[in-house]
């Protein structure tokens, strides 16, 4: 008996998602159908990303995000190039110490600042690496925050244009009313 309760139950959850899919299926193919609208020369679609692609915004997102890459590509070649002269460097003396003979104990004290100055090296090429990065997400996020209210903007604006035009078409309509009583 509660096996078919189960059944029925889970049918019913089935049912209501296969409904809820073909809802958003239906609703995506009408976008779709609306959004191919001829107006003048071209599609709504092609309008609307076209003012999409045109507005300030949009080249600001550009530019901000080119900047972005920029900083990282700058910062990362700059650690890499510093890290390989700290590799390479070989404790390279002046000619009054290049005279004088090394001792065991003075060439193992240059490999133990050469190692250091490789610890250095990794830990700044690490530290400029999330530094460029996290910069480039504080970037791209602030970014995202600009054309997300630069869109509802226009959605708003889009929103006024209809209402006007329906106000001015009730108008028109009112008047051609008057004239003919």
């Amino acid at each position: 008996m509660q096996l078919m309760r189960l059944a029925s139950f889970t049918q019913g959850l089935i049912m209501d998602e296969l409904k809820f899919a073909s809802k958003c299926l239906g609703f995506a193919i009408a976008l779709l159908i609306l959004m191919q609208i001829k107006v003048k020369d071209s599609t709504i679609e092609q309008h609307v990303e076209s003012s999409l692609i045109n507005t300030k915004v949009s080249h600001f997102v550009n530019r901000v995000a080119h900047g972005g890459v920029k900083l990282i590509k700058d910062g990362y070649g700059f650690a890499k190039e510093s890290f390989l002269e700290w590799k390479n460097y070989d404790g390279s003396r002046s000619s009054e110490d290049t005279k004088s003979s090394a001792t065991a104990a003075d060439v193992s004290e240059d490999d133990g600042v050469k190692m250091r100055w490789q610890l250095v090296a990794e830990d700044t090429i690490a530290s400029t690496k999330d530094k460029a990065l996290d910069s480039a997400v504080e970037i791209s996020d602030k970014a995202t925050k600009i054309y997300e209210s630069n869109l509802e903007a226009v959605r708003k604006i889009e929103r006024l244009e209809k209402k006007t035009h329906s106000e001015l078409e009730l108008s028109s309509e009112n008047e051609e009313r008057a004239e003919t009583r």
